[in-house]
């Protein structure tokens, strides 16, 4: 610094010091300071949304779902009536593995008798065996949604209970799978009914859910099911979604994905591709469906960033867009299970067992997580993935959560 006096250098170089370190400062907390939105969990969530990349049947298991008519009145109960059915013919001995999902309200006057029936149209007999369940009953005022639903949805995932044990059914023969003979006025009886049929050849056999007084006998009724055009009804050869999300790729912001949309990727139980599909009604929302998703996550940045991800109901139903659900507030209530690694998470409020997934991301990587997903009572309670990137706790050995120089946040 020629020319200047030594008062002038020291004032010039405590003044250059000053600015280097304010722009290291700048520097060292640059990647952790970015606006985060936030989930406004008593308002609307963040229009940012992820969509699928790729969606499949899967599964081993035939589906049957059968909610239609969902509230049977007395002449359903007095006349009894088949209400869903699923046939299975094959030219060789098999063993077939099913699960059905069925949701039925007593709004009759009387007692009532809600099960599962098979008739075997075989020449020889079936073996009806592995039969494991979880069912939902009690009056339809109850916190069902809460807690019973939560606990079908949960079974559904993590292993069902044996139920029953293994029945043979004998040539031409009408047998019973499962019931409940006294089902009460103004209660609801679901359940998901899994078993196995095992048989040589040829198999021919037709599985149903059926309606009748206390005093009548379920296997009497094999004939016609009974018109329904409103809730879910339906068989299909599967009873899983194998799917992928879009990467979330890091921004600082919260983004959203819709898994029960009724729409696009996500509705592939349909009626056209249904068994029966003249008087199938379609799986919307998908009932009785397990979903296996895969979760990509990428951090491009040059610093580690943190994501945490949250599962839970949203909106207050479908409108006729259903998939711009962007305005509707949040629900007060889910039935969902979902299993990530080892854990299982459950919750009955929004966000109420917190991140599902919190995990680190060193920068320039890329993690893929696994998320196996059970749900009931979805037509109300639509399921939405929520990913929110946060700012990392340390960034080169300082903690930096909440933490912004005063200078900086002045100056800059």
């Amino acid at each position: 610094m020629t020319g200047m006096s030594p008062r002038m250098s020291r004032y010039c170089l405590g003044l250059l010091m000053l600015l280097f370190l304010i722009s290291f400062s700048s520097r060292l907390y640059a990647q952790g300071d970015w606006p985060v939105t936030t989930l406004d969990l008593e308002g609307t969530y963040p229009t940012n949304y992820l969509t699928w990349t790729s969606a499949v049947p899967c599964g081993d298991r035939r589906l049957m779902v059968s909610d239609s008519p969902e509230t049977l009145n007395e002449a359903d109960v007095t006349s009894g009536h088949v209400l869903w059915h699923d046939a299975v013919t094959r030219a060789t001995g098999d063993t077939v593995a099913h699960r059905v999902f069925f949701w039925h309200v007593n709004a009759s006057n009387q007692l009532a008798r809600i099960g599962i029936t098979i008739q075997n149209s075989s020449d020889v007999g079936i073996l009806v065996q592995h039969c494991r369940g979880n069912f939902v009953y009690g009056d339809l005022n109850a916190d069902l949604l809460g807690t019973q639903c939560k606990s079908l949805a949960e079974a559904t995932l993590t292993g069902l209970a044996p139920i029953t044990d293994a029945l043979t059914v004998p040539p031409h023969a009408v047998a019973v799978i499962y019931a409940n003979d006294a089902v009460e006025i103004g209660y609801l009886f679901g359940a998901t009914v899994e078993f196995d049929i095992t048989g040589t050849a040829p198999l021919n056999y037709e599985v149903r859910t059926v309606a009748c007084t206390t005093e009548q006998d379920l296997t009497a009724f094999t004939g016609p099911v009974i018109p329904s055009t409103v809730h879910n009804r339906g068989s299909w050869e599967h009873d899983g979604i194998l799917g992928e999300i879009a990467p979330c790729r890091f921004t600082g912001e919260t983004f959203r994905v819709l898994v029960t949309q009724r729409c696009g990727a996500d509705q592939l139980y349909r009626k056209d591709n249904s068994f029966d599909s003249e008087n199938a009604v379609g799986n919307a929302g998908n009932y009785g469906v397990t979903y296996y998703l895969q979760l990509n996550f990428e951090n491009d940045s040059d610093a580690p960033q943190i994501l945490d991800a949250y599962i839970n109901a949203q909106g207050t139903g479908f409108t006729d867009v259903p998939c711009d659900l962007s305005g509707q507030p949040y629900a007060g209530a889910s039935s969902y299970c979902v299993e990530h690694g080892i854990s299982v998470i459950r919750s009955t409020g929004p966000n109420a067992a917190g991140p599902f997934i919190s995990t680190e991301l060193p920068a320039k990587t890329s993690q893929t997580h696994a998320l196996t997903l059970v749900h009931a009572g979805e037509a109300t309670l639509p399921i939405g993935l929520y990913f929110r990137w946060l700012r990392p706790r340390y960034y080169w050995g300082i903690e930096q959560e909440g933490v912004v120089p005063w200078f900086r946040s002045r100056l800059f």
